[in-house]
């Protein structure tokens, strides 16, 4: 089994980005992500939000968070980064959606070659299609200073109209492992955790993606030129960020010596590979060249799959490092956070529905016979039998029920009643509304409009034209409501307690 991973360009962070552009309706030259494409298909969601966090490896998830907890239970799959995995070709990768050998910028160049040319995933969505994208970052002008304002901007941004991309990116806790090293990112990942949770709790239909763009791994330092000294005196120039990988300049006439040599002293430690082999295994990625390939990597790439990285001075040599292969490096998870707007619908009570009704009817009766003991007898407010009338298309009383997801929160009973009296007194056919019932927590958010309105079209279908409401003189809601609705009182009982 291999100790080390070379990127997967069917399922790595390049195929997120082209899932991202997929959804504005943008195209790319790489395939998208099963798993992503089916969330976008399930639901129509306002906000894309993808929160990037550097250092965030899957193996790093494991060892610091609980299986069953909030990251870890909604993690989807595992990706991998690009090659070389440092910060400077990842952050490029994944904001570009191009691999390394598109974009040609592997960290020791910053030349631009190709982002002069190219637009990056937010000046796409704003320039090419008529929804909007917002970046958050931690450099560059508009800078956040704390965690907490990124999120804070987040969360504001998600109240804009309209659907939109908010896209942004975290040192953390990459910068802690660099620094201080796994121990001391535990806390890290932890807060990370609690904070995204909080930030999921507070916005709405959004779907929020959790990543990384490359992970760290403990090495040591390797001075070539004091560790190696032959192998040193074949190079006469050797480019590299982060000690990881490195791409060399031989001198000339000695290419074969020197890797004959390097193979044999270092092959445990690193891969190497020529200028032809890297582009005949496409290490760095496929698509179009729109550079000098020679200006960007040397005779021989080499690449870390062990626990050591060039450097020129152990004393300032970090704790971890990245732009290798190994699985710390490498493997990124993909958490999926899906806040839907829960689905509100009012339909006819169903025999699934006695137990949530009858308690919910049991609250309604038992107000009443708090305030009325001696009127309303303290009984069970719903019996199968009546409820069985309620679900009947036939008879003349109806239930309709209000409900968010899977939840009812409302129900408004109506029956179809005629009015008879005396001689003096014509037939009236009205239906009448005697018992409606909102959850407290609902109330406010016009559901008693909407089971009423809906009431007013059942009595168009049976022909009626009056509805009749009752109301106890104690019901200050109920009636608040009825007279929002433009009615007018036509009968009142009075009562004198003796």
């Amino acid at each position: 089994m291999k100790r080390y991973v070379v990127p997967d360009y069917k399922k790595c962070i390049v195929n997120f980005s082209s899932s991202i552009l997929k959804q504005f309706g943008l195209s790319s030259c790489y395939s998208t992500l099963r798993k992503v494409d089916q969330a976008f298909k399930e639901e129509e969601y306002q906000n894309i939000i993808v929160l990037v966090y550097q250092g965030l490896s899957s193996n790093l998830l494991d060892q610091c968070l609980e299986e069953s907890g909030f990251f870890r239970s909604h993690k989807e799959l595992d990706l991998s980064s690009v090659c070389p995995s440092n910060s400077i070709v990842t952050t490029s990768s994944l904001f570009y959606g191009k691999s390394p050998y598109e974009h040609g910028d592997l960290g020791w160049n910053h030349s631009d070659i190709t982002m002069e040319k190219d637009f990056d995933i937010i000046e796409q969505i704003n320039q090419d299609t008529s929804y909007s994208a917002y970046g958050i970052f931690p450099f560059g002008v508009g800078a956040y200073q704390t965690r907490d304002e990124a999120y804070q901007r987040i969360l504001n941004l998600t109240k804009h109209e309209g659907k939109k991309l908010i896209y942004s990116y975290f040192l953390e806790p990459g910068r802690i492992l660099k620094e201080q090293g796994v121990d001391s990112a535990l806390d890290c990942v932890s807060s990370l955790e609690q904070e995204v949770k909080k930030l999921f709790d507070q916005v709405e239909d959004s779907l929020i993606f959790v990543l990384s763009d490359h992970g760290y791994t403990s090495c040591k330092p390797l001075v070539l030129k004091s560790a190696y000294p032959l192998i040193f005196s074949f190079i006469s120039k050797m480019k590299t960020v982060d000690g990881r990988s490195c791409s060399f300049q031989v001198k000339e006439g000695k290419q074969e010596e020197f890797r004959q040599l390097f193979l044999a002293e270092l092959g445990e430690k690193f891969l190497l590979y020529s200028k032809e082999e890297l582009l005949e295994q496409s290490l760095l990625g496929i698509g179009d060249e729109v550079y000098d390939f020679s200006s960007v990597i040397d005779d021989f790439f080499a690449v870390a799959i062990g626990d050591f990285a060039f450097c020129d001075d152990c004393d300032s040599f970090p704790l971890m490092a990245a732009g290798g292969l190994t699985k710390d490096e490498m493997l990124l998870p993909l958490i999926l956070l899906k806040k839907k707007v829960p689905r509100e619908k009012i339909r006819q009570v169903e025999k699934k529905d006695f137990a949530i009704l009858r308690t919910l009817m049991n609250r309604y009766h038992l107000t009443n016979v708090k305030e009325r003991s001696y009127f309303f007898r303290k009984v069970d407010a719903l019996q199968n039998i009546e409820f069985s009338t309620l679900c009947s298309r036939s008879a003349p009383s109806r239930c309709f029920v209000y409900e968010i997801g899977d939840q009812i929160v409302a129900f408004m009973e109506v029956q179809l009643v005629i009015t008879e009296g005396e001689r003096l007194y014509n037939k009236v056919h009205c239906l009448r509304i005697e018992k409606v019932f909102v959850l407290p927590e609902y109330r406010r958010l016009g559901i008693a409009t909407k089971l009423y309105q809906e009431a007013v079209q059942y009595a168009s279908k049976v022909k009626v034209k009056r509805i009749e409401f009752v109301v106890w003189d104690f019901q200050k809601e109920a009636k608040d409501f009825i007279e929002s609705l433009q009615s007018h009182v036509l009968h009142q009982t009075y009562e004198i307690e003796l």
